[in-house]
């Protein structure tokens, strides 16, 4: 499999996430929610210091309400 690592920032702001692969990533600053589209799923709150996990086909809003920045690899 093709593997994808980097670094990643976005200001504040909602936007959709539109990304097929799987992602883990590392919150280097700032904070937020990410809420799926499944109603099964809960809404992820993050802050600087968490990791998080999304299966490839995740999809769901991004809440940024402080600037993000995150290392990710992609699977």
């Amino acid at each position: 499999p093709e593997v994808d690592t980097g670094f990643w920032e976005c200001a504040e702001g909602q936007f959709r996430r539109a990304v097929d692969t799987g992602e883990v990533m590392y919150i280097l600053e700032g904070s937020g929610s990410f809420m799926p589209d499944s109603d099964e799923e809960p809404t992820i709150e993050f802050k600087a210091g968490d990791t998080l996990f999304f299966p490839p086909f995740t999809r769901g809003v991004w809440d940024i309400r402080e600037k993000v920045r995150k290392l990710y690899v992609m699977v």
